[in-house]
């Protein structure tokens, strides 16, 4: 065997292990073993600060014009207590 085919079949050993280990651990698009079903669930901005809040524990949440809000903190909620209109616009791009 010349030496650029051992080479190219060294790089094509390294390349394959590299490709095999991170799809056993999820990586570059692996899924590891999890589903990605409903995973986005319950999953919203907080309107104040933009963060994205867990539905299911967030610090709080408000009703305001048939509209349900969650908040990273009780900061942020009282923030948008004072002012809701505010918040509004920045909320409606993050549904």
């Amino acid at each position: 065997m010349d030496r650029g085919a051992l080479s190219s079949l060294l790089w094509f050993v390294i390349i394959g292990a590299f490709f095999y280990f991170m799809m056993r651990k999820g990586g570059c698009g692996g899924h590891g073993g999890h589903s990605h079903e409903g995973s986005e669930a319950g999953k919203t901005k907080d309107p104040v600060c933009g963060m994205e809040v867990d539905a299911t524990v967030a610090a709080g949440s408000r009703e305001h014009m048939g509209q349900t809000f969650y908040f990273c903190s009780s900061n942020c909620m009282e923030k948008f207590d004072k002012e809701p209109k505010a918040y509004m616009s920045s909320a409606k791009g993050s549904s």
